[in-house]
């Protein structure tokens, strides 16, 4: 064999090494993409439950404090109510008459 042809051989071998290199990098990233997006998306799924179930938590923290500022307190008449129209109108009156409110 002489030169050339070893010159030739070994530099088709070093193409060819790199052609492999390039597909397993390619095989490989292609693998992480795709763990990566399962991942994510389990994540997102999880994280999603997760608000779900603090914004049911919180709104049924929300009912019982309704729940218990309007039920009846041994109210003697339905103005003693704590949720009265007439104790509404009055605290919406200091409000709105209030020149301090508007500071």
């Amino acid at each position: 064999m002489n030169d050339a042809a070893v010159q030739k051989q070994i530099s088709n071998m070093v193409s060819f090494i790199e052609k492999e290199a390039q597909e397993k990098a390619s095989e490989i990233k292609g693998k992480a993409e795709e763990e990566f997006t399962i991942e994510k998306a389990r994540i997102v799924q999880s994280q999603k439950q997760k608000i779900q179930q603090e914004f049911e938590k919180k709104e049924k923290q929300v009912l019982i404090n309704k729940k218990m500022y309007c039920s009846p307190c041994l109210p003697r008449s339905p103005s003693d109510h704590p949720c009265s129209l007439r104790r509404l109108f009055a605290a919406l009156s200091l409000f709105s008459y209030n020149p301090w409110y508007l500071l």
